[in-house]
């Protein structure tokens, strides 16, 4: 009987070290879950915020059509995009037994198609656009596609083209004449710089007209294209908003300093959104309580400084020590 006892004593040993393995598994598994959901601080790091505009815009160009090929024969001595410099030969066509050598008349890209719109549209006659032209403008734009192209030979000045856009009220508000904004296509991560060149109100309409000269890839050859216009762009060190208390009228965040206590430091937003914002690092320069318009050097918060996730908790910690 004793035997049988030590037996089932063993099994039930067994059974309870077996089941302690299993559930101290899976509060380690557990664990990382659980603290994340209760976390307190993170680390300041660099980030960046931006203001976007997704929108379609409508290329425009400097561009003249030299040749049209439809129903002739055509050899071609240049790709499509290439660039030729005045006079070169182009391609020979034939037409009716006879052979034509095509010639460049100015410097710039070589195109191989038409959509009708070159003396319609170029950069001298946007800038008093008609509403006539808004409407075709609109419907090119929400087509997307290349419509009615014929053959053709072209050439496009390579050194300077515009974009249109049409925008609503509150996006319109976002930019400025005579100023940079930064645009990307849907497709690319690569920025290219633009002038807002004139901002223009025609019943009803807001009309962008941005001005470039960056090579982006296939310009010469399409007129709508999918963009994402950044207005403005913060960089430095990006927090959390809800880090961010108001103490004695100043803006800051709590952070834990190198004993591990915590401390009030300021801050100076440069650009935020509805959930994080970018400040200035190491220090700022601070006017407001200077009547002589001087500025004053405050020092700030530091790069990987640990910061309180929620602002208005720390404060209430701060202030129940007091």
């Amino acid at each position: 009987m004793s035997r049988k006892r030590n037996k089932r004593s063993k099994r039930y040993f067994l059974k309870i070290i077996i089941l302690s393995i299993i559930f101290l598994y899976f509060i380690s598994r557990m664990y990382p879950m659980i603290g994340s959901s209760f976390k307190r601080t993170y680390t300041a790091e660099l980030g960046r915020i931006e203001t976007v505009i997704s929108t379609t815009g409508f290329i425009v160009r400097d561009e003249e059509v030299i040749e049209y090929l439809e129903g002739k024969e055509v050899e071609y001595f240049f790709d499509e995009g290439e660039k030729v410099g005045r006079g070169q030969r182009i391609a020979d066509v034939k037409s009716n037994g006879i052979v034509k050598s095509i010639y460049s008349e100015e410097a710039g890209l070589v195109v191989f198609n038409s959509d009708g719109l070159e003396n319609l549209f170029n950069l001298n006659s946007i800038e008093k656009i008609e509403s006539k032209n808004l409407a075709l403008i609109r419907n090119i734009m929400r087509n997307k596609q290349k419509k009615n192209q014929i053959q053709a030979i072209k050439i496009v000045t390579n050194h300077r083209w515009s974009i249109i856009l049409m925008l609503e009220d509150e996006q319109v508000e976002k930019m400025a004449e005579n100023s940079r904004v930064l645009l990307r296509r849907k497709d690319n991560e690569r920025e290219y710089n633009a002038l807002v060149k004139k901002i223009i109100y025609s019943n009803g309409e807001n009309i962008v007209l941005l001005d470039l000269s960056e090579f982006m890839k296939g310009f010469y050859n399409t007129r709508a294209i999918q963009l994402d216009i950044v207005v403005n762009n913060y960089k430095g060190v990006i927090l959390a908003n809800r880090s961010i208390v108001e103490v004695n009228g100043q803006e800051g965040v709590f952070r834990i300093d190198y004993s591990g206590d915590t401390e009030f430091v300021p801050v100076k937003i440069k650009g935020c959104n509805s959930e994080n914002s970018i400040v200035y690092y190491d220090f700022f320069n601070d006017s407001s309580g200077n009547g002589d318009n001087e500025s004053s050097r405050v020092n700030t918060i530091d790069l990987f400084d640990e910061i309180w996730l929620e602002g208005s908790q720390a404060k209430v910690k701060i202030e129940k020590k007091r």
